[in-house]
């Protein structure tokens, strides 16, 4: 019961992330160039979400958080992706980021990946059913808490 629950609302994560992932798309089909971790500056809207700094977007009232990653001049090395977390992606008291699952989509134009979905359980907040959702997703492993999908 635990994981047809956790997928449920992971379903909602993925259909968000796909949205963020389709707006950076235009942007790339538009501009020639994904944007620099600036979500604010893509053509997204996610009800009763609120977007802040950088490439971070959150949701309280579904416990969720989005963040948009693109290539800092910095880091050209960064690959494009779009990562939705649930529940929400919250620093902690020893610094570590407390969720749950993640869902990550890799930008048709990165550098490494393209294309490609991962599903992955949190090693510093581990949850053995956050894990099963993840593996019940039908993906190869793709690394310790990591699944290709």
């Amino acid at each position: 019961y635990k994981i047809a629950v956790m997928k449920s609302r992971l379903s909602t994560v993925m259909t968000n992330v796909k949205a963020i992932k389709n707006s950076a798309e235009m942007y790339y089909l538009i501009n020639g160039r994904y944007l620099s971790d600036d979500i604010n500056e893509l053509d997204i809207e996610i009800a009763a979400c609120t977007k802040s700094e950088g490439g971070l977007m959150s949701c309280p009232d579904t416990n969720t958080s989005y963040n948009y990653n693109g290539n800092a001049p910095s880091n050209p090395s960064q690959r494009y992706e779009v990562i939705g977390y649930w529940p929400a992606y919250l620093p902690t008291s020893d610094g570590n980021k407390f969720w749950q699952i993640a869902y990550t989509m890799v930008l048709d134009k990165a550098q490494s990946g393209n294309g490609k979905r991962y599903c992955s359980a949190n090693p510093l907040n581990y949850n053995e059913t956050a894990e099963k959702v993840c593996r019940s997703m039908g993906g190869k492993p793709a690394g310790t808490y990591n699944w290709e999908l």
